[in-house]
Order: structure tokens, then C-alpha cells, then sequence
């Protein structure tokens, strides 16, 4: 027991409590952001597709799915499902949910009620003659026209014998409102007639009910309540022998969150376990184990406190990366105490092996600053998490650890193994293994799909399969995307497009805000329109002919005798409210935004598009990420390797010996090869994750090839350079420890960056011990 009140103990101890409480409230600041564009390149078009993305219409769409075997008893599962909804509270600030204080709400219904549809179609009566399209339909004001529209007005009353016609039927008499709702239908809107304020599929046995959520995807304290309604709704239909649930984005993100916290919890628990238990097997006293984990706590310590403090969120695969450190960290832990029994003085030991730390070190954060520099944000965190924790870990470890237990008053029995030589063999062996590691290289392929770095999501996969079973309901984010100086600009461009898509194929038709908010020319033309071609005297000779009273569209023909002072009337509600989503703004520049379902049918529209003068694009966020993220992975491989050419021109000046340099830079190169052949080996393209591995292990990798090529340069004796082979070993197996439990994480990102991790620390320990020396020996003079 007096060993813990020895003095350097207890200055490590109280090093640890300190270290302990920063780091318990540095992470208890941090909040995780689970955005899956935080593996993006970043660039103009990208950013402006993301932004344009978090207020498109869909990005807080709900929707309610039933499927059914009793028709007859929808209406009661509806209404239940909707009193659930109704009951369930969603807040502005979560924290005060207790208290219900400040702004809340329930789900808002996206779909048109019959009221709202009865208020579109007098809307579209009263105002039939701004609204009617006449530069692509028919002239309505020829005798013919006006006969035949007469006649459907007299069939129309005939069909209401049990209701009298509303005041709006006679401001429309030729029934062009009829007319304008029915490019509503063309337009991909109102498609379907309303069954209990929702949408019954063609077959007759599924339902859809499409809600606001009125929070975005990255707000999980809502989306926690949305996934417990969601919940409490298939608890419900399961007892009732029926089929229902909530779809939507939330719950994906929601998924991904629970997923990665809940394994980042047991991945820092499982790597910093291993690591020490490694540790603890080759130096075998708790006391020393104490010393190992001081300057790795405060490495901890520092960087969450730095990213807590000028950060406040952290990307939750960054932070699952950023728990794993400990496993490179440690190395300085390692070196210095599986040599300080070889060395009298802590002056000594600087003397041999402190230019060696500091030239590994240097290397590895050079890494870490080459991702800062990234384009990509969660990159971007990696190298500032990876930087700061090993930079706090090795300078604690070197002027505190070092100082409070040196040579001269400290000594460390440490676990020795007799390390076996290489020979030929081996070598041979080696060879082979480098060839196997080629055909995966050679055989890999870049990732152009973002989901392929997300977690698997079988179950909400399979709602949406569901879902699209029955409904047009599709997961393409696809938008035509109108743009222009002003709004009224906006609108002409989008009235244009619609005018040219209705001619050429009435299917790639959309609802257009300018069907109702109409641009200044349109609204004008119009008007010209009507004054040209429409003749009072001949429209009272066709009213003769039918059985309507002369006076009976007085309404009409006043409205026509001021139609230079018409304007459009106010409009619906639920039309405000769509036509509010489907207008953007970002950064004071507004946008109109239409959804496109399917993505071929976004490709023809932008080939006819293409062809005239109209202000737009197409916009698909992965779609969009595609091109950039290929061109990335490219690019950055290319730069991965130029970085491991320019390391080799510092050693080779470092060591004033090209072949050295050369042997350096080997356990580097092959792990990342290894790394890159893993990708093909697991059934997966190169992404970023393996981008990522790749640069992170050159920093690990060089450490290897200098422990060695310095233990061969010095002339350490057998003793020497058996404990460095021995220090690599326990390095390689910490790290190992460290990442090799992120291959076990569901998040496919994370996995990459786990399994890339593990191959290129084996390989580099591999060359580094079994290669580098034998190459060495063979052909570099002393």
C-alpha cells in the first residue's frame, strides 16, 4: 500500500482526478450531430443544395401508413391513430417540457381536407378568368367553346338535384375554373380525391395520411417523442390485427443517433479496456498501469475540453474516432517505459530516443493536420480530434510523466520477449502477402453512393417498400429548382418551364406557385386575352340558346366589362401555406422548389428544359455528392501518396541517407495499401473512412519504420533493438485494441475506418519488424 503515497504517486493520482472532472464536463457539453452530409465535400453547389434541402418541402414530412382488410372499419382506425396524434406534444426547447413552457405543437396534416378542397374550387371559380391557362388550352370564348362549356354547366346542375349551386357557379359559367384544378391534377397534386383527410390506394386496401413534423431531421429530443407515437401506433394495430406506422426522415436520423452513441459508449469503453489490459500483460504492476493512464486521460481531458469550448457540436462518427485515440497515444507511453531501465538518466534517454519521439510524433500530427485541411467536415474533426489528443497526450507524457517518474528514481520490469529474426523465407512470404494486398488495390472502386457510409436501416427500408407498393411515394430527393432576380422573376421561369413541359409530355407537368401566384407579363397577356377575343353579344346568343335566364351570369360578364382592374382574390389557406414551402430563402436569395419523384423523370425534364431560356436546375443531394465524392476519394489518394514522398525527402535529410529514408517510409506504404485492398475485401468501394485510415497511418506507420531504421543508424546493441521490436509490438497491439473494435460497429462508416484501420497496422507492423530489418542489414552500409 505505501507504493500509492509515494510522492510521484500521489502527484499522478491528483493529475487523474483533475483529468477525470474536465473530461466529464467537457463531454457532458459536447452535443453530436448525426448529419450524414457531414461526409461531404464541401463546395458551392453542395452547400447551396444542403441549405435548400433543410427547408424543401419534405424535410419535416410525416406520413401515416395503414394497410387494412376491413374497409369499413378505416374510418375508426383513422380516428384513433389521429387522437394519438393529436395528444402528442412536440416543443421548441425540450428542456422545458415538464413545465410545458414556450412554443408547442402537434403534427400538422400536409393533405387537403374537403373543406379545403371546396375553398381551392371556389377560389378557382371566382377567379377562372386570370387563372385560365390560354396560352396552352383551348380558346374557351368561341361559339362552339362557350356552347359546349354551357351544356356541361346545365349537366352539372343537373347532377346537384338535392343542393343548390354555390355564388363562386356563377362567376364561372364556362367552367375554366374546372379547368385550371385540373392541371392541379397534372401537375401531380390533388391527384387523389380525399378519404378521411388522407389518401386511399387504387387497390382499396392502404391508406396514407402525410403530416408536417415542424422540426427538422438533426432535432432528436422531438424525434424521441415522434419515435415513441410512432410506437404507441403499431402497438395499437398490432393488437387490432392491422398494419400501421410512421415514415419519415427522422427516424432514420434518429436510428443512426441511438445506434452510434450507444456503440461509442461501448467502443471507448472496450478500446480504452484493451489497450490498458494490453498494457498491463507486458509491465504487469497496477502502479505502472496508473502511470500509463495519467498523460492518456489528459490527452482525453484537453481535447474534449477544446472541442467543448470552441465547438460545442461534434459530428458522432468523428466522436467515435475520437474515443479510439487512446490506442496511438499510448505509444509514448510505451517507448518511454520500455526503455528507461536501459538508461541511467532521463538526459540519457532524451540523449538516444528523444529525437525519435519527437520526429514520430511530428509525423503523426503532420497527418492530422493534412485532414484539417480537408474540404470534408467530419475529416475535418478527425484531424483536429486525432492532433489535439495526441499532441496534449505526448507532451504530458514527455515533460510531466517523464519528470515525475524518471530514470534516475523510477525502475520498470517489463514482460521480454525474445522477438525471432527474419530470414528469406519470411521475406518471400512477405512478398506474396504484398501481391495479394496489389490485386485487392487494383481491384477496388471508388464509393460514389453516401448511403453506402450510413448505418443499415432494414426495418424503415422495408416501410418504404411498403409504402411505395401501394402509392407514387419515392425516396429520391430529386427538386426542379427555379431561380431569378426577384420573386416575380421566379415565378415567370417556372410558368415558362411548366408551359413548355405541358406541350412537349403533359406527364412531366408539375404544380407551379405561378398556376396561381401569376407573374406580372402573364397576368397582363391574359387580360389582352380576354378583351380580344372574348364577344359579350355572342356569348347572350349561346345563354339564349340554353335554358339558363339571360341576367342568371350577370357576375361573369361584370367581371370581364372591368378586367383591367381584376385582381385575384385572396387565396386559400392551405394554398398559402403549400405555396409558403415551396418558396425558399437562403441568404436573402429565394428559390421555388418543385419535388420530382422519380430521377429519369428529373434527367428528361432537364433535357427539355436545357433547350430554352429558363433559369434552373436540377438538385439531388446525393446525386449532387456523387461527382464530388469520386473526385475527392481520387484526389486524395493521390495526395496520400505524394504525402508519403514528401516524408521521404524529410528522413532522407533527416538522415542524411536515402535508403534509410527509403526502409523508413515502407511500414507506412504497405498499410496503406493494406488498407485500400480492404475495401475490396468487404465488399465495399474506397470511401473517405479508408481516405482517412490511409492518412492516419502513414503517421503511424513512419513511427514504426524510425524506431527501427534509428535502433539500425545508432548501433543499438541486440538488447536495444529487441526492445524496440518489443515497444512496436505493445504499440501495435494498443492501437490494434484501440480500432480494431470499430469494425465491429454497425455504422458503415465507422466499420471502414475500423477494418482499414486494422489491416495497415498489421501490415506496418509486419514490415516494420519482419522486413525493414533484413532489408536494412542486407544492403546499407554502416
Amino acid at each position: 500500500m505505501s507504493r500509492f503515497f509515494k510522492k510521484s504517486m500521489v502527484k499522478n493520482i491528483i493529475l487523474i482526478i483533475i483529468f477525470a472532472t474536465i473530461l466529464i464536463i467537457s463531454l457532458s457539453n459536447i452535443k453530436l450531430d448525426m448529419s450524414i452530409y457531414k461526409l461531404l465535400p464541401e463546395n458551392e453547389t453542395l452547400s447551396r443544395t444542403l441549405s435548400i434541402l433543410e427547408k424543401s418541402p419534405v424535410a419535416d414530412k410525416v406520413i401515416l401508413y395503414i394497410d387494412f382488410f376491413e374497409e369499413d372499419k378505416l374510418q375508426e382506425y383513422v380516428s384513433t391513430i389521429q387522437s394519438m396524434i393529436d395528444e402528442t406534444y412536440f416543443y421548441k426547447n425540450e428542456k422545458n417540457k415538464d413545465r410545458a413552457i414556450g412554443e408547442k405543437w402537434t403534427l400538422i396534416n400536409f393533405m387537403p381536407k374537403a373543406t379545403d378542397i371546396n375553398d381551392i374550387l371556389a377560389f378557382a371559380e371566382d377567379n377562372n378568368l386570370l387563372l385560365y391557362p390560354y396560352e396552352i388550352l383551348p380558346n374557351p370564348f368561341t361559339e362552339e367553346a362557350m356552347a359546349d362549356r354551357l351544356q356541361k354547366s346545365e349537366n352539372y346542375l343537373d347532377g346537384m338535384a338535392f343542393s343548390e349551386p354555390s355564388e363562386s357557379f356563377f362567376n364561372d359559367p364556362l367552367f375554366m375554373g374546372f379547368d385550371f384544378l385540373s392541371l392541379l391534377n397534372t401537375g401531380g397534386s390533388f391527384t387523389h380525391l380525399p378519404k378521411f383527410n388522407g389518401i386511399l390506394s387504387s387497390d382499396g386496401k392502404a391508406y396514407i395520411k402525410i403530416f408536417n413534423a415542424g422540426f427538422l431531421s438533426q432535432d432528436y429530443d422531438n424525434s424521441k417523442t415522434l419515435s415513441l407515437l410512432d410506437k404507441k401506433i403499431s402497438e395499437y394495430a398490432k393488437k387490432n390485427g392491422f398494419n400501421a406506422f410512421l415514415y419519415c426522415a427522422h427516424l432514420y436520423y434518429l436510428e443512426s443517433f441511438s445506434n452510434i452513441s450507444g456503440e461509442m459508449s461501448l467502443i471507448f469503453f472496450f478500446s480504452i479496456f484493451l489497450t490498458f489490459l494490453i498494457f498491463y500483460l507486458f509491465f504487469r504492476k497496477f502502479t505502472i498501469l496508473l502511470y500509463a493512464i495519467m498523460p492518456i486521460l489528459g490527452g482525453f481531458a484537453f481535447k474534449f475540453m477544446f472541442i467543448a469550448i470552441f465547438k460545442g457540436s461534434f459530428g458522432g462518427i468523428s466522436f467515435a474516432f475520437g474515443a479510439t485515440i487512446a490506442g496511438i497515444a499510448i505509444d509514448y507511453v510505451v517507448n518511454y517505459l520500455s526503455k528507461i531501465s536501459l538508461y541511467p538518466t532521463l538526459k540519457e534517454f532524451r540523449k538516444k530516443v528523444g529525437f525519435s519521439l519527437f520526429l514520430g510524433c511530428g509525423t503523426t500530427l503532420l497527418v492530422f493536420v493534412i485532414l484539417m485541411f480537408s474540404d470534408i467536415s467530419s475529416l475535418k474533426e478527425i484531424g483536429l480530434a486525432g492532433f489535439l489528443g495526441i499532441l496534449f497526450s505526448f507532451l504530458i507524457a514527455f515533460f510531466v510523466l517523464q519528470k515525475i517518474i524518471p530514470p534516475e528514481e523510477y525502475c520498470c520490469n517489463i514482460r521480454v520477449l525474445n522477438m525471432p529474426k527474419t530470414n528469406k523465407y519470411v521475406f518471400g512470404l512477405w512478398i506474396i502477402f504484398i501481391f495479394v494486398v496489389l490485386f485487392g488495390v487494383f481491384s477496388s472502386r471508388f464509393e460514389d453512393n453516401l448511403k453506402g457510409l450510413d448505418n443499415r436501416h432494414p426495418k424503415l427500408d422495408k416501410r418504404i417498400a411498403q409504402i411505395q407498393s401501394h402509392f407514387n411515394e419515392s425516396t429520391d430527393s430529386n427538386f426542379l429548382v427555379f431561380q431569378g432576380k426577384d420573386r416575380g422573376d421566379i415565378l415567370e421561369n417556372a410558368s415558362k418551364a411548366f408551359h413548355v413541359l405541358y406541350k412537349e409530355n403533359r406527364e412531366l407537368a408539375f404544380l407551379s406557385p405561378s398556376l396561381f401566384y401569376l407573374p406580372e407579363n402573364l397576368f397582363n397577356s391574359r387580360k389582352e386575352f380576354v378583351k380580344n377575343n372574348f364577344n359579350v353579344n355572342l356569348f347572350k346568343k349561346v345563354l339564349g340558346n340554353s335554358s339558363f335566364e339571360s341576367d342568371a351570369f350577370d357576375s361573369f360578364l361584370n367581371n370581364i366589362k372591368n378586367i383591367d382592374i381584376l385582381q385575384v382574390s385572396n387565396y386559400p389557406s392551405y394554398v398559402e401555406n403549400v405555396i409558403d414551402k415551396m418558396i425558399v430563402d437562403i441568404d436573402g436569395k429565394e428559390y421555388l422548389l418543385i419535388q420530382v419523384n422519380d430521377t429519369k423523370k428529373a434527367d428528361t425534364i432537364k433535357s427539355i428544359l436545357s433547350q430554352h431560356d429558363i433559369d434552373f436546375f436540377i438538385m439531388n443531394a446525393f446525386k449532387d455528392s456523387a461527382s464530388g465524392l469520386v473526385a475527392f476519394e481520387k484526389r486524395a489518394v493521390v495526395l496520400i501518396f505524394i504525402a508519403i514522398f514528401f516524408i521521404a525527402i524529410v528522413l532522407s535529410i533527416a538522415y542524411r541517407n536515402i535508403l534509410s529514408a527509403l526502409f523508413a517510409i515502407f511500414p507506412p506504404l504497405s498499410a496503406v495499401l493494406a488498407c485500400i485492398a480492404t475495401a475490396t475485401f468487404t465488399g465495399r468501394g474506397v470511401n473517405i473512412m479508408h481516405i482517412t485510415s490511409s492518412i492516419i497511418l502513414i503517421g503511424i506507420g513512419v513511427d514504426y519504420g524510425i524506431y527501427v531504421v534509428t535502433a539500425f543508424k545508432n548501433g543499438y546493441s541486440d538488447r536495444e533493438k529487441n526492445m524496440t521490436y518489443q515497444s512496436i509490438l505493445i504499440c501495435a497491439l494498443t492501437t490494434l485494441a484501440g480500432f480494431g473494435v470499430l469494425a465491429f460497429s454497425s455504422n458503415q462508416a465507422v466499420f471502414s475506418l475500423g477494418s482499414g484501420m486494422f489491416a495497415g497496422i498489421v501490415t506496418a507492423f509486419l514490415t516494420s519488424y519482419l522486413i525493414v530489418p533484413f532489408l536494412y542489414q542486407k544492403f546499407v552500409k554502416k
